[in-house]
């Protein structure tokens, strides 16, 4: 198959725990204007899909590992997200976590209220309504070793050329916690603009 679309309005129950999709290829994933409630993890891990016209809500993440994380995909690589949209909440619980994300040198901890990290991608008229709060506490490292954990509204964090037009962020983003040889990179939209990027977006909230 190289195209999934959604018929019906889906809501998952309360007590359903639910596992990322994996091995979603470079395919098309057609929301179909219809929306998923419920989710308690992103629904896709890593992927490569052009995802769109696909709906959110209820979103409730409570991520403790140490890797990225958004309500459509942990990471997006050469893919797309266009006209979609989520609500919810995203508590990252990151106290001492280690081995983080490589991105061209740069180790980073990415978080998204849509995607955490993103790869050559377009991601076009979405909004995000997902409030993000990180409860972090990070102990020192040795020498000039540093934590960076990048944090935005629509994503995480990017690297190679990507594409950011139309998008509109609601979710509130807050920091608990305490830190010691830490970078933190917290915006609106993208947390941490690894390489240059086109971005035509905007912030509410």
């Amino acid at each position: 198959f190289n195209k999934v679309v959604v018929t019906a309005d889906i809501a998952l129950p309360a007590e359903q725990t639910w596992t990322p999709i994996e091995g979603f290829g470079a395919f098309e994933f057609d929301g179909n204007g219809k929306t998923i409630t419920g989710l308690t993890a992103p629904l896709f891990g890593e992927t490569n899909a052009y995802i769109h016209d696909l709906n959110l809500t209820d979103v409730v993440l409570n991520i403790t590992d140490n890797g990225n994380s958004g309500a459509f995909a942990r990471r997006l690589v050469k893919g797309a997200l266009v006209n979609c949209s989520a609500t919810g909440t995203s508590t990252i619980n990151c106290a001492n976590y280690d081995s983080p994300e490589t991105i061209n040198s740069y180790s980073v901890y990415a978080h998204g209220g849509l995607v955490g990290f993103v790869d050559g991608v377009t991601i076009d008229n979405c909004t995000n309504g997902v409030a993000i709060t990180i409860q972090c506490v990070y102990a020192a490292k040795g020498g000039n070793e540093k934590r960076k954990t990048a944090i935005g509204g629509i994503a995480g964090a990017h690297v190679n050329l990507c594409s950011f037009t139309n998008l509109t962020n609601k979710g509130a983003i807050s920091y608990k916690g305490t830190s010691q040889k830490t970078t933190m990179y917290i915006s609106g939209i993208v947390g941490r603009d690894v390489e240059t990027s086109s971005l035509g977006n905007k912030n509410v909230a």
